[in-house]
């Protein structure tokens, strides 16, 4: 099995939680600390139910690939004449607050149920945040493999994983390498 999907949108982090008893039901209910991780969530799931098309999720063992893609800030680029180019001044990175881990976390549990039946179901996973080139939108690219599915990946071994590496699906992540907003 293999999926492959973009969600448009400024994705949301899954972090701390709340947690509350209800008066009349003297259940827990948890929610999530910021709102807005609830509607990113769910269009996570959105997206992933439009891209598996009533697929079963899977008890497999599966490889996850993520990219997260973030718009610069406006004080990243020049003015006047130099409007549209990025300030020699502006980092190369997208090393600001939301934190990798916790986007991550947010995905996997909006693919829950969905494309497999428990995120623990990921045994190996490569991931990026960076900012958005020109011709791209932010959102997150969404690469899912089932292990029997990646040739040359994974053997079978216990701690044997080769062949893939952020190197492979990412390629140069510096300036060159599109964090720049353009060419």
């Amino acid at each position: 099995m293999r999926l492959e999907f973009f969600i448009p949108g400024q994705a949301r982090p899954a972090g701390s939680k709340s947690a509350y008893k209800n008066k009349k039901t003297s259940q827990i209910i948890v929610t999530h600390a910021n709102p807005a991780t609830k509607q990113w969530m769910d269009s996570v799931r959105f997206f992933a139910l439009k891209a598996a098309q009533r697929m079963v999720p899977t008890t497999e063992a599966v490889c996850l690939k993520l990219i997260f893609l973030k718009d610069r800030p406006k004080g990243h680029f020049g003015s006047g004449r130099n409007t549209g180019m990025i300030r020699s001044s502006a980092p190369a990175h997208f090393t600001t607050v939301p934190d990798l881990t916790k986007l991550t976390r947010a995905v996997e549990d909006g693919l829950t149920g969905i494309v497999w039946k428990d995120d623990s179901q990921v045994i190996a996973q490569e991931t990026l945040k960076r900012y958005c080139r020109a011709d791209e939108k932010p959102g997150v690219q969404i690469i899912i493999e089932t292990v029997n599915g990646l040739k040359g990946f994974y053997d079978g071994k216990e701690n044997e994983i080769r062949g893939q590496t952020t190197g492979h699906l990412f390629g140069r992540v510096g300036r060159e390498g599109g964090n720049d907003g353009g060419d």
